[in-house]
């Protein structure tokens, strides 16, 4: 996209062009033991699911060959190290990546 439209201040927003990523891998990920997993109540009265707290965990076997991926439960994007690595060389601008622990089955 070469450009793309700011909501907020009802402009275009500078630089371009843009890029859009739609991710469709899916796993169950979260180690359920060592995250705490709620649901939230939308304005609209609808739920999803939300990580309360710090702790996060996701379970070896669930990700051991997989780059970049959204979890089924919660939504959330979760990237191995080797992803992480190859959007800061190419230079991806705006991710932010927060490390967090891999737990084996028990």
């Amino acid at each position: 996209m070469e450009r793309t439209w700011d909501d907020v201040h009802h402009s275009p927003i500078a630089g371009g062009p843009f890029y859009l990523a739609n991710l469709l891998a899916r796993r169950d990920c979260w180690d359920q033991d060592r995250t705490r997993i709620v649901p939230q109540k939308r304005g609209d009265g609808s739920y999803f699911n939300t990580i309360s707290g710090s702790g996060r965990a996701v379970l070896r076997s669930r990700v051991a060959d997989a780059l970049i991926w959204r979890d089924t439960l919660t939504k959330t994007v979760v990237c191995a190290d080797a992803f992480k690595e190859m959007a800061e060389t190419v230079g991806c601008k705006g991710w932010r990546f927060r490390e967090i622990a891999v737990t084996d089955d028990r």
